[in-house]
């Protein structure tokens, strides 16, 4: 049986970070020259427009607070 082990990977920082703590371990952050903008959206679908829950998701994730849980775990808005 042959096995086989990784050196180094590339993960999500939000996968790793802990808000408030440094981040354990070695890390290296792609800088963004050297990569596009990553995008991620949130949208309403049709099936959920009449969802007072779906809509009230969709409204948390625009405030303030959503706006800084998002930024602790190293997204840019």
């Amino acid at each position: 049986m042959v096995l086989w082990s990784a050196q180094l990977g590339f993960v999500a920082l939000s996968q790793v970070v802990v808000p408030g703590k440094p981040v354990a371990g070695s890390f290296w952050r792609v800088p963004a020259s050297l990569h596009g903008q990553i995008r991620q959206d949130a949208v309403l679908l049709k099936p959920g427009a009449k969802s007072a829950a779906a809509a009230a998701l969709l409204a948390y994730l625009k405030s303030a607070p959503a706006r800084a849980v998002i930024q602790a775990y190293g997204y840019g808005l």
